[in-house]
């Protein structure tokens, strides 16, 4: 997977968020951190499982 994005698809998303009003801003933004904070939970866990799996204490 490429973990940067091409000016192309920048200006695209760029130009979208410029559309939004703030209140759906905010809204994606509590969106956005949210599945971040989710996607930290549960690979905090799976490094837990495998360090336990691997003999590490925990």
């Amino acid at each position: 997977m490429k973990d940067t994005m091409t000016p192309r698809q920048t200006a695209i998303i760029e130009d979208g968020l410029k559309l939004l009003t703030d209140d759906q801003l905010e809204l994606a933004l509590e969106a956005s951190l949210y599945c971040l904070d989710t996607w930290r939970r549960a690979h905090d866990r799976t490094l837990q499982d495998s360090m336990f799996r691997n003999g590490y204490p925990r």
